[in-house]
């Protein structure tokens, strides 16, 4: 900070707002609206900068000086960014490792030298302003760094050389890009302070006098915004010869940057490598080997350490690392009870109170251990510091808790203020944000006065959501702003969809065409969402139900970076687990207090996101973050939660195209269906059946015929299928249990002690690293392991094309495992087979057979005709006993089924499924419903899951020939 802070308790008390805010704190964040997304084209950021130089001239000399001064240094960088961004070109967007292997760098400069000659048409005015924008930061940074010693004239005077360069013309392409977003300055708690403190701890160990010329190659984009910073620092600091250039490892050298490197590496200059605090530690590596290619005889890298990655290092000689440790972040001074004192005396004495100090505490103590070992334990969770808090006036004395934390550096943070000053109903009370530092009120569950019931709480997320919707839009433009590598959204969902036009390279091709289409469906009221909606994300306060960490999650670099409430409607249904009926309850309460009012033909696509993200960042912390037992076990359960939501919101989704909307009565034929393979596939990741699988369901429904489901699935499942679909009802868990829908019954079919020793072989699976259960099932056990991520170039070449979702995650459990597991526990009344997914255990003497008798005989008798379709070995027991069978073409156990008698369809899964209904109707015509909606981007993917590869293959290659 250029002046210290002093408030204290011989300062006037700050005039306050009526919700006790400090009114220069609210009029102050409230001039940075643009703030509430990160996301701004260059031009954006040129207006916004020029605002902030004007701003300098005239804002007090106090805190709001420095946080100006810091707008100004992000705004400039972001600018530099974008300008070596364009100078550097298209190139493939590969992976660092990718990227840096001969295959990838020969398939970067071919994708270079294809790249349109258009592009390369102002590169000289370019790369002459950047030159020129570079010298004039350098000036406006050398003053920041000198402080009180140069003073505020030095700091305008280059804010007046910046002022005029953003006047320059530029070209459009540049105007037109989109600003990356530092993650350090973002969600990682860095602020300029420890750049500074970076750089000098490099030159405490190599003083300038008699060192090398220095080159510092900023990895982009953190990169561009710590660079600029080291070379005015070295150049105050003495150091002859300091250069400075920034490189994509993504993106590789361009020959460009390769005969820039070798220039500097001729003229024996040191190499620094300089980035934010590295997670895997990929991308300095791949830098580092860039500039050791490149020439340099001695090369070094400047990082700081995350308390994530403590000793990410250690194994590198201790004189090519330079690192800041974490206990020596600014902020970490920053949340100490001293700063913490002069602060929360500026907050409170402004609210009325003569005397405030902070009191120890062992709750606190307690609490702080967890956080700081929370930080430690997942890069990106921000710094947090909980204080008591002792208050006084006149002859009234209370007790506070109060919690500090992290929010970002300069704008970057801003967003914290605002959304918790507006949203004030729905969030714990806010004391105020300075240098990067939001103080509000702690709020722990033992705080409780009453416990809400659970229509009062959807009732409350409904109007949180609509809330931000009104109180935080983010205007018409936001969404359009995000692109490349922000569309994290976009392109998750892509790939998702993509896979159901069919294997590589159809799904490849599809996903630039889906992305598009994803990104012109956007909402009607952009708004910056919350993004996280998990249920501990929820806290009752003395007033009801509060949000905690409402700011950060759906924006940025790491975030999917998607503007539309509908998802934070979406991800409430996903971690509270809403019925149907519950979910109305949210939507419609949204809908009034909102005005959104077509959310719902948009909710689906969301569900589907908001799935999607759960499964991806459950199974990223499952090899990344989850080292004990009951964290591998967690992470499990949230990414099953999050398959069984898609699951069923899909099929609720589906079924809701159907004509009839009530089970067909008992009567004779019943028509058995297995689920997985015949009614489902998992053509986008999860299982869910197609439009053709809708057609078979609503032709046999049309006709009268009773449909039951019989499958390895839990019972929850067959239930949840039951009622989506309008089917009669089902045999669970492999012939476990039967479920009359018709009548809301049903009859468990193992005896006690089979159901006595799953429960025995369950409580050891649990304990098993590695073993992982689906809690759903209760009459059978179905026990997965997962696939770790692949190794090798090749492998994360291949992984990069795949979905990265389903059933690429999932396996079945070691067979040596189960037999010794089983020999142990002396398990003779269960058995086990393996799917491709998984292992299941069950009750000798049941299956799909005597399932299908069961049931058969509980609705309607043994006289009644009864229709066998399925697909696999299991499938065959099934088919033994009922009067007819039938498989779609992808049966896996054909030759054995033929000899039962059973007839086999000419087409596959869901096609084959709907050729069986059709000869069992003698229907001919599919009906209309809407599952033929166009506007519905889900159902036309899944429609061309019915498709033909070779169908699917020849369009996608038309489409990315003839689209423009």
């Amino acid at each position: 900070m250029l002046a210290p802070d002093k408030s204290g308790s011989d300062s006037k008390p700050a005039a306050t707002t009526g919700d006790g805010l400090l009114a220069a704190e609210v009029d102050f964040y409230e001039r940075y609206e643009w703030a509430l997304t990160p996301h701004m084209r260059f031009r954006d950021a040129v207006e916004h900068l020029t605002d902030e130089l004007e701003f300098l001239a005239q804002v007090e000399r106090d805190w709001r000086f420095d946080e100006v001064v810091a707008n100004v240094y992000l705004l400039a960088c972001a600018l530099f960014n974008a300008a070596e961004e364009h100078l550097r070109g298209p190139s493939l967007r590969l992976s660092s490792r990718i990227a840096d292997t001969p295959p990838g760098r020969l398939a970067r400069f071919f994708a270079e030298d294809l790249s349109p000659k258009r592009f390369t048409g102002r590169l000289a005015e370019t790369r002459q302003w950047r030159d020129r924008w570079l010298a004039a930061l350098d000036a406006f940074l050398a003053a920041r760094i000198a402080g009180d010693a140069r003073g505020r004239g030095a700091l305008l005077a280059a804010a007046a050389s910046l002022a005029s360069l953003l006047k320059t013309p530029l070209p459009a392409t540049l105007a037109r890009r989109a600003i990356s977003i530092p993650s350090p300055f973002r969600r990682l708690d860095l602020t300029i302070e420890d750049v500074i403190a970076l750089g000098e701890r490099y030159a405490e160990r190599f003083p300038p006098r008699g060192s090398r010329p220095i080159l510092f190659v900023g990895l982009r984009t953190a990169g561009s915004y710590l660079v600029p910073v080291l070379r005015a620092l070295f150049a105050s600091r003495g150091y002859d010869a300091v250069a400075m250039m920034t490189l994509a490892p993504s993106k590789g050298v361009s020959r460009r940057e390769q005969s820039e490197l070798a220039r500097f590496a001729s003229q024996g200059y040191t190499a620094v490598v300089v980035d934010d605090p590295p997670h895997t530690g990929g991308a300095v590596h791949t830098g580092l080997d860039i500039v050791r290619r490149a020439g340099f005889a001695q090369c070094r890298l400047l990082v700081p350490t995350h308390p994530a990655r403590p000793h990410l290092f250690d194994e590198l000689p201790a004189d090519l690392v330079v690192t800041l440790p974490p206990e020596a972040w600014h902020k970490r001074k920053l949340l100490s009870p001293e700063y913490a004192q002069v602060r929360l005396d500026e907050y409170f004495r402004g609210q009325g109170f003569d005397s405030v100090r902070l009191i120890p505490c062992e709750t606190t103590d307690r609490i702080n251990a967890r956080l700081d070992q929370d930080a430690a334990g997942e890069r990106g969770t921000r710094l947090k510091k909980v204080f008591k808090v002792e208050l006084r006036r006149a002859d009234y004395r209370e007790t506070r808790m109060v919690l500090a934390k992290s929010v970002g550096f300069g704008w970057l943070g801003y967003c914290a203020f605002l959304g918790g000053h507006r949203l004030a109903e729905f969030v714990p009370p806010l004391f105020g944000l300075r240098d990067g530092i939001l103080t509000m009120e702690w709020i722990a569950n033992e705080t409780t006065v009453a416990e809400p019931d659970a229509g009062a709480r959807i009732d409350t997320a409904a109007s949180y959501v609509a809330a931000r919707t009104r109180l935080l839009g983010l205007g018409a433009t936001a969404a359009a702003n995000v692109e490349g590598r922000q569309t994290n959204a976009f392109k998750l969902l892509a790939r998702s969809l993509a896979n159901a036009f069919g294997k590589f390279p159809v799904n490849l091709l599809k996903r630039p065409a889906l992305a598009r289409l994803i990104e012109r469906s956007r909402c009607p009221f952009p708004t910056f969402i919350d993004g996280n909606m998990e249920a501990s994300e929820w806290l009752i306060g003395p007033s009801g139900v509060l949000k905690v960490d409402y700011e950060h999650h759906g924006l940025g670099k790491e975030e999917l970076n998607i503007v539309d409430p509908a998802y934070d409607l979406a991800d409430i249904v996903l971690n509270w687990k809403l019925s149907a009926a519950d979910e109305h309850r949210l939507v419609t309460r949204y809908i009034a207090q909102s005005g959104d009012s077509n959310v719902e033909q948009r909710l689906m696509l969301h569900k589907l996101l908001a799935g999607l993200w759960a499964m991806k960042k459950a199974h990223d912390r499952l090899f990344d973050k989850a080292s004990t037992l009951a964290q591998q076990q967690a992470c499990h359960q949230q990414f099953l939660t999050a398959w069984d939501f898609l699951t069923v919101q899909a099929a609720r989704h589906l079924g809701g195209t159907l004509a009839r909307r009530q089970p067909a009565p008992w009567r004779s034929p019943i028509f058995f269906s297995d689920i997985d393979g015949v009614i489902d596939e998992r053509p986008l990741g999860f299982p869910t059946t197609t439009p053709a699988g809708i057609e078979a369901l609503g032709l046999l429904n049309a006709n009268g015929i009773p449909v039951a489901l019989n499958s390895a699935r839990s019972l929850a499942e067959i239930k949840a299928y039951c009622e989506a679909y309008a089917l009669s009802g089902g045999v669970a868990e492999h012939g476990s249990y039967v479920w009359d829908a018709v009548n809301q019954c049903g009859q468990q079919l193992i005896s006690a002690q089979a159901l006595e020793q799953l429960d025995r072989l369950k409580a050891h699976l649990r304990a098993l690293p590695g073993v992982f259960l689906d809690e759903r099932h209760e009459f059978s056990i179905r026990a997965f392991s997962y696939v770790e991520k692949p190794r090798g170039t090749k492998q994360k070449i291949l992984a990069h094309l795949k979905s990265g979702t389903g059933d690429a995650l999932l396996a079945p459990i070691s067979t040596l495992l189960v037999r010794r597991v089983m020999t142990e526990l002396r398990l003779d009344l269960i058995t086990y087979h393996h799917t491709s997914i998984d292992t299941t255990f069950v009750a000798k003497g049941v299956s799909k057979g005597s399932g299908l008798v069961a049931l058969r005989d509980m609705v309607l008798g043994p006289q009644a005709e009864t229709i066998a379709v399925g697909d696999q070995t299991p499938d065959l027991a099934m088919f033994g006993v009922a009067s007819r069978s039938h498989a779609p073409a992808n049966i896996g156990c054909g030759r054995e089924a033929k000899l039962i008698g059973c007839r086999v369809a000419r087409a596959r899964s869901q096609n084959g499924l709907l050729e069986i209904a059709r000869s069992i109707t003698g229907a001919r015509e599919a009906s209309h419903g809407a599952a033929t909606d166009r506007s519905d981007l889900m159902i036309q993917a899944l429609r061309a899951a019915d498709k033909p590869w070779r169908t699917n293959l020849f369009a996608a290659v038309r489409e990315v020939l003839f689209s423009k």
